[in-house]
C-alpha cells in the first residue's frame, strides 16, 4: 500500500471511530474543522513514527504538518532520509 492510501485509511479510521462516516478530501483541514482533535493528532504521530520512521523530536514540526491528508505526505517526503 502505498503512503497516501495509508494515511488516507488512518484517518479514516479515526473519523469513523469518532462517528464522523463523512467523505474528506486530501487537502481538507481535519483538524482546523474540528473532525479531528489533538488526541487524533497524537495516534497519528504514534503512526508516523512507527510507520514511516519520523522523528518528531525535530524542530519545525508542528500541528499544520498533521492537519490534512496532504500536509502528511508533504511531511513524510520532507523528512525522507
Amino acid at each position: 500500500m502505498d503512503n497516501r492510501s495509508v494515511v488516507r485509511e488512518f484517518l479514516g479510521n479515526l473519523l469513523r471511530n469518532k462517528g464522523d462516516k463523512g467523505d474528506f478530501a486530501d487537502d481538507e483541514l481535519l483538524i482546523t474543522r474540528g473532525r479531528l482533535a489533538s488526541v487524533d493528532a497524537v495516534e497519528m504521530i504514534f503512526l508516523l513514527e512507527e510507520k514511516c520512521g519520523l522523528d518528531f523530536s525535530a524542530p519545525g514540526i508542528g500541528k499544520d504538518d498533521l492537519d490534512s491528508v496532504e500536509s502528511i505526505l508533504r511531511l513524510m517526503e520532507k523528512s525522507a532520509p
